[in-house]
């Protein structure tokens, strides 16, 4: 009867540790990571990582130009990857620029202009290329021309996603200080431009003793037309009204920004005025 016992204990032993067994395989295998999941983890993550590297490549800058009746307020957007990026926009405005004065109080803001708010809220910027936004100040604000003075320019990202994805940090240009000058009408006033795309008329008023005068065109960054000679005048003192025409080769005339000529005399006195802006398509 004992050895019977006995034999019935370690039968129940050896199912035990059996049982045992069965149980440490199943866990074993509950735990277990198929290889190809893990793998589409880890690509997911590394395509994460390089989607945040493309919109931490992508470069904005402030690059005004002024002159004595306006300013070019140029934007560029530069995409430093080697993939096209796709900006959108809910408020229809990829950018915003805004120039402060001394105290801070804001004397232009783009999204207040209409003829620079883009009704397309889309923009793609081709692989290591930029755009370029140019809006056009006329140097007034609230209807009058503000005083000549030290002001600061910024541009802002105002896109909502790029290539689909929501834009988490803030891209800032600026501030970049930009000089107006002062208004000075003893030499010439009352200057009007006409015409397009190259081919244009200017008039105005001379201070004739003030002479004599001559004019050129730029771009901001190029002479386009060297200094010219006015034509003769009408007067040989006092104010004395002018009118001359003014012809820009088309291959010459800039993609985008402004179009300027620079009124002149001897004694260095200058006006610029704004003939044409033009903008990149």
């Amino acid at each position: 009867m004992m050895k019977k016992q006995w034999w019935q204990s370690i039968v129940f032993i050896v199912a035990i540790l059996a049982l045992t067994a069965c149980a440490g395989e199943t866990e074993v295998t509950e735990t277990e990571e198929d290889p190809a999941s893990q793998e589409e983890t880890t690509d997911s993550g590394a395509q994460g990582s390089e989607d945040a590297s493309d919109i931490e490549q992508l470069a904005i800058e402030a690059s005004p130009d002024v002159w004595t009746s306006g300013a070019d307020l140029r934007v560029i957007l530069t995409n430093n990857t080697s993939e096209d990026i796709t900006l959108e926009s809910s408020s229809g405005e990829i950018v915003q620029v805004i120039v402060t004065n001394e105290n801070g109080d804001v004397v232009y803001k783009s999204s207040d202009d209409e003829a620079f708010t883009q009704a397309q809220e889309e923009t793609t910027i081709a692989a290591e290329n930029d755009v370029r936004w140019t809006p056009y100040w006329d140097l007034t604000s609230e209807g009058e021309r503000v005083p000549g003075g030290t002001y600061e320019m910024q541009a802002t990202l105002m896109a909502d996603t790029a290539n689909g994805e929501a834009i988490g940090s803030e891209l800032i240009a600026g501030p970049v200080e930009i000089e107006i000058p002062e208004v000075d009408h003893s030499v010439f006033k009352d200057i009007s431009v006409e015409g397009e795309s190259g081919a244009y008329t200017v008039s105005g008023e001379v201070a004739v003793e003030q002479g004599p005068f001559s004019y050129a065109v730029e771009d901001g960054h190029n002479v386009l037309l060297e200094s010219t000679p006015f034509p003769e005048l009408a007067e040989s003192e006092g104010w004395s009204a002018f009118s001359f025409d003014v012809n820009v080769e088309e291959t010459d005339l800039p993609q985008n920004g402004s179009l300027v000529i620079v009124l002149s005399n001897e004694a260095g006195d200058e006006k610029s005025v704004r003939l044409e802006q033009f903008k990149q398509e």
